[in-house]
């Protein structure tokens, strides 16, 4: 009977097809309202000043652009592969450089998952599923907050989305170029966050191969002739730039021994999971330890392994959990449990089933174990679980509608667990989103009565039957969408959407009083780049830096770099608010060995340099790698402090300015 349930709810949605108009015009909507999500706040949405900066220098210098490097100059890359800021390098070199120049790739590629996330689901099971896999994406908050913002998880969940909807049409069509093309989107996800783009891979495979109606060797040929292009497309970029010569490219940030494939098989990759596996990686958990950097909201819970049960994930991406779970149980009865007849495309549709669960569990169980910093790490598997969800739902209301002494129990149980996990996740987030509880509540619990008054009340019969089966339906659904609805929303706030380093839908835990300052502050953040920059271009420096800048420039004589400085706030601060170039030491973490000590000095001795910022010694001592304290110990000894006592950062340390121009020989 549960085979039988679920071949039916295989083909209920393509039974009742809306006209092309109506389904076009709802597609339009959905769109616009994610789209109005996304861009609500772009003229201040903030940004990560680290690969903000990155971007502007791309904008700036091909030679930056094809490096990904951190400054116009290119000595260092960034810590990660650039390109995802290569839309944002196009839009500042198009538009100027402003916040919602850096924000506008990113509310485009969520459009596009939207409306790829639609085709996906339209393909696999009709329009109206569909049309209901795109709401419940316009509408899971990690989403709402994340394609509000400059970051990489953006073109990264669209690359993937793109890559599952070209081997769905591989498999459609029978055609094997589709399957390139999927696994091209899959290699340009790896340039937008390397290896997490590879977790699609195992789903696209499966497609393919249960999918299409070919011998298996020549199936499991082709799919191993894709896998090879897949890596060679992912790695082509890195490796070429790993193949230029040392003496003339960047330094390769995050490792120790300036190789592209330390950076991003280790520092970004499996030393998430075993910290120190690839040799030359710089530790990921060493910035956290010694409080080089700042955390973020999530990173607490980023290390647990059921960080998907804690609310600072859940309540973003985690709402449909148990559906989702009921829906791979459902896929499993559907292809391991024999298959009814008379059902259309079987294969090519428990293909994309089994692919969806794959989808789902792979970057589940990586990304579980594996330290995360922020929630959005997890943006990639939203469609297949929006998508897993629809299909738990089709194939238990069709059990319910089936009757049998227990197939009906099947629907209200689903929507009384989804229900109560639901109400687990609110109660547990902010107290200011407590007002949602009792609505979800009531509405659940409706739900779940009527379903079981349904098929037990014994004089209900013909419209009275069908107006309390649709009645409990819409209470079922409101309960189930109206949480994440609210969270989504809560992104057209000022500051609502987190940040550009950890996006967030909706408040934290916390008072009230918290809550507004968080939001007031949030609001006038970056207000600068909203305008062109203006002359002179300090409007983003604070009074400190542009007290700083005015000494500097005043008698930097046109020198190649405006200073050097081993603190790496104060060089991005330079290089996003003014046009001057300067030279980053130590990377990210401050323990990186860049720049040589010999390589500074010769800029010091040519005139290319000629100041130098350097950090108290007490933070130095504990972090930086012994390059830079070889660089810091010649400046101290050969270089000639100025501005003594006048610049301070901030309350918590103090940056010394030393003069180099006559302490070269």
């Amino acid at each position: 009977m549960l085979t039988t349930a679920v071949a039916a709810a295989d083909t209920r949605p393509r039974a009742a097809q809306p006209a092309p108009r109506v389904v076009l015009l709802a597609l339009i909507g959905i769109t616009f309202a994610a789209a109005l999500l996304y861009t609500w706040n772009i003229g201040y949405s903030g940004l990560s000043t680290y690969y903000a900066a990155g971007a502007k220098s791309m904008s700036e210098s091909w030679r930056a652009m094809f490096f990904g490097a951190l400054n116009p100059s290119a000595t260092t890359t960034l810590d990660k592969l650039s390109g995802f800021l290569v839309p944002q390098a196009i839009a500042i070199r198009l538009f100027g450089f402003h916040a919602w120049a850096l924000s506008l790739p990113q509310a485009i590629e969520g459009v596009v998952t939207i409306v790829f996330s639609y085709a996906i689901g339209a393909r696999w099971r009709g329009p109206v599923f569909g049309l209901l896999l795109a709401f419940l994406m316009a509408f899971t908050p990690m989403l709402a907050a994340m394609f509000g913002h400059p970051m990489e998880d953006g073109m990264l969940t669209m690359c993937t989305v793109l890559a599952f909807a070209a081997a769905q049409r591989a498999v459609l069509s029978g055609r094997f170029l589709w399957l390139l093309v999927a696994m091209a989107w899959v290699a340009v996800g790896f340039q937008a966050k390397m290896m997490q783009a590879w977790f699609v891979l195992p789903a696209i495979g499966i497609v393919w191969y249960l999918g299409t109606q070919a011998p298996r060797l020549a199936r499991a040929i082709k799919l191993g002739i894709a896998t090879v292009v897949v890596l060679v497309l992912s790695l082509s970029w890195m490796t070429a730039i790993q193949l230029v010569p040392s003496a003339s490219r960047p330094y390769v940030d995050g490792t120790t021994n300036n190789n592209m494939f330390s950076m991003v098989f280790g520092y970004n990759g499996f030393d998430r999971l075993i910290p120190g596996v690839i040799p030359g990686a710089i530790p990921q958990l060493a910035k956290s330890h010694l409080g080089v950097v700042n955390t973020t909201e999530t990173s607490d819970a980023g290390h647990s392994v059921y960080k998907l049960l804690e609310p600072e994930f859940s309540s973003q991406i985690g709402w449909l959990l148990p559906l989702a779970l009921a829906g791979a149980v459902f896929v499993a009865i559907a292809v391991f449990g024999g298959r009814a007849s008379g059902i259309r495309d079987a294969a090519r549709s428990n293909s994309v089933a089994v692919g969806m669960v794959f989808w789902f569990l792979v970057p589940a169980a990586v990304l579980s174990v594996a330290f995360v910093p922020h929630a959005t790490y997890f943006a990639q598997f939203a469609v297949p679980v929006g998508a897993l969800s629809l299909y738990g739902v089709a194939a238990a209301v069709a059990q319910y509608r089936s009757g049998g002494p227990r197939g009906w129990l099947v629907l209200p149980s689903l929507i009384a667990i989804e229900t109560a996990w639901e109400l687990i996740i609110i109660w547990r987030s902010s107290r200011l989103m407590w007002f949602t509880f009792w609505p979800v509540a009531v509405l659940g619990i409706l739900g779940v009565l009527l379903l079981v008054w349904g098929r037990l009340g014994r004089g209900l019969a013909g419209a009275r039957a069908e107006r309390a089966w649709g009645t409990a339906i819409a209470a079922g659904a409101i309960a189930i969408v109206l949480a994440p609805i609210v969270w989504s929303v809560c992104v057209i706030g000022p500051g609502g959407g987190g940040s550009a380093s950890d996006a967030y839908a909706g408040p934290r835990s916390g008072p009230l009083s918290t809550f507004v300052a968080e939001r007031r502050a949030a609001a006038s953040r970056h207000k600068g780049l909203r305008a062109p920059f203006r002359s002179p271009p300090d409007g983003g420096l604070d009074s400190q830096q542009a007290m700083l800048y005015r000494y500097l420039t005043a008698r930097n004589d046109g020198r190649r770099f405006l200073f050097a400085s081993d603190s790496m706030p104060i060089s991005v601060s330079f290089l996003l608010y003014t046009h001057d170039d300067v030279l980053p030491m130590g990377g990210f973490s401050r323990t990186a060995p860049d720049p040589g000590s010999s390589f500074t000095r010769d800029l010091l001795a040519s005139g290319a340099l000629r100041f130098v910022l350097l950090n108290g010694n007490t933070v130095a001592d504990q972090v930086q790698q012994a390059d830079v304290l070889a660089v810091r110990r010649w400046v101290t000894q050969h270089c000639r402090p100025v501005l003594s006592g006048e610049f301070r950062q901030d309350a918590k340390g103090r940056q010394e300015l030393y003069d180099c121009s006559s302490g070269t020989g």
